[in-house]
């Protein structure tokens, strides 16, 4: 696996895994409100307190695999991956828990990740210019918003299948597809 937070050891970052894989296979059958940590723990084979170690809570435990999901890609676009590579990374990961995501999405107690994940990409995609050298004009600040917008909902109605049966390979050249040309030259690689 390519990068995730530096915070993590490998050992700490495999449990983590493992309760959200667990959190998941929960999902396919319970929505996200009736997930507790007892459950959680008894699924994964561990005690509460291992959870706990991990995770606040459970909508924690969603934001940190939202976290490892841009790091592993989107986060790198224009620095190590290109806009295709960044966005397939982000997109494998979110589909192998798309359960769990749909799940969180549909309960009320989660409905901040939406502003986070915009401001952390418009945050990601001007730091990624200013380390590239470019001058982050009022046009290229205009695409950054626009884009990070356009990325969260097509990324959030793929993740619930609105898009029929379109691979992710597919779905990602249409979300290069859709990144202004000034944006997309500021960042190549």
């Amino acid at each position: 696996m390519a990068a995730f937070p530096e915070s993590d050891c490998p050992m700490t970052h495999e449990a983590k895994l493992e309760i959200l894989e667990a959190m998941c296979r929960l999902c396919e059958t319970r929505p996200f409100s009736r997930l507790s940590v007892v459950d959680i723990a008894r699924e994964t084979g561990i005690g509460r307190s291992s959870f706990y170690y991990h995770f606040s809570d459970r909508n924690a435990a969603v934001q940190w695999l939202s976290r490892s999901a841009f790091a592993k890609g989107i986060d790198e676009i224009g620095r190590t991956l290109t806009w295709f590579e960044g966005h397939y990374a982000t997109t494998c990961v979110l589909i192998h828990f798309k359960p769990l995501l749909i799940a969180a999405a549909q309960d009320g107690s989660y409905s901040g990740a939406e502003m986070s994940y915009l401001r952390h990409r418009k945050a990601n995609l001007c730091e990624t210019l200013e380390l590239r050298g470019a001058e982050l004009t009022d046009e290229l600040l205009f695409d950054i918003e626009a884009l990070a917008a356009s990325e969260q909902h097509m990324t959030s109605a793929y993740v619930r299948g609105d898009f029929g049966d379109m691979s992710p390979r597919a779905f990602c050249e249409l979300l290069v597809g859709i990144v202004p040309e000034a944006l997309r030259q500021a960042t190549e690689l």
